[in-house]
């Protein structure tokens, strides 16, 4: 949690390994993220869910997850059917995973962003803003999904917002006031 400015997004650079810290370290499973293969990590162990979606918009919903576990080398023995078998847990069926991700929804879009970062398996999911831009139903829906992530599937489930109903599905909750983390429950 924080206010606009306080540095949630920074963090989120650090955690991934796109900015480095003038002091300190981010240690994931005990080892430094700053002495692993960057792209390694990134591909392998951490999804990222981007607040503006970031998705390809001249593209199907399936094609943007295809392209993803195509750029992280996913092998699985029928990506295709993985693909939608992801889109289908995150609330995206057969029909709108065929339609061009333009053509979809904010919620829906966001959902696609979910799938993406869940399409090659990784124990980690950092969550920008994920509801920022989305009507409260749509943020219960999504912020529903993400719990059920750490919850259900044993994720590390790491979102970041200012806004306190997200705040209601953390088991933890930390703050950032003037550049520091603080615990608030």
């Amino acid at each position: 949690m924080g206010k606009s400015g306080a540095g949630k997004s920074t963090l989120l650079s650090l955690l991934s390994g796109l900015d480095y810290p003038t002091s300190g370290d981010v240690l994931i499973e005990g080892v430094s993220i700053y002495n692993m293969d960057k792209n390694k990590y990134r591909s392998e162990k951490l999804g990222v869910i981007f607040q503006g979606y970031n998705l390809l918009t001249t593209s199907t919903a399936l094609e943007n997850i295809l392209l993803s576990m195509n750029i992280n080398g996913s092998k699985f023995k029928n990506p295709k059917q993985y693909a939608l078998d992801i889109l289908k847990q995150v609330g995206i069926d057969e029909v709108s995973a065929n339609r061009r991700t333009l053509k979809l929804s904010g919620g829906e879009q966001q959902r696609v962003g979910i799938a993406r970062a869940l399409s090659y398996d990784p124990r980690i999911i950092i969550a920008d803003e994920p509801t920022g831009n989305l009507d409260e139903e749509t943020e219960t829906q999504i912020m529903s999904i993400l719990q059920s992530l750490a919850h259900d599937d044993n994720r590390c489930v790491i979102v970041v917002s200012h806004s306190r109903a997200v705040s209601k599905y953390a088991d933890e909750l930390w703050g950032l006031n003037k550049g520091n983390l603080v615990f608030i429950k």
